[in-house]
């Protein structure tokens, strides 16, 4: 048995840092039901935007 390949998406239009959490949210529920490959996603924000990890320590 071997892995399944790794889908690589590259975003052109900037999104919201709400939609792009929801759009990665998305992909890795879909990525651990086996729905969809591992996926790399390049993504640009609107507008500056922080975003942190579950158990990413803010400071």
């Amino acid at each position: 048995m071997h892995s399944p390949p790794w889908r690589l998406i590259i975003e052109e239009s900037p999104r919201s840092g709400a939609a792009n959490m929801a759009v990665d949210e998305s992909i890795a529920e879909a990525a651990a039901g086996g729905d969809v490959p591992p996926t790399l996603r390049f993504y640009r924000w609107q507008s500056p935007t922080v975003s942190l990890g579950r158990f990413q320590k803010i400071a």
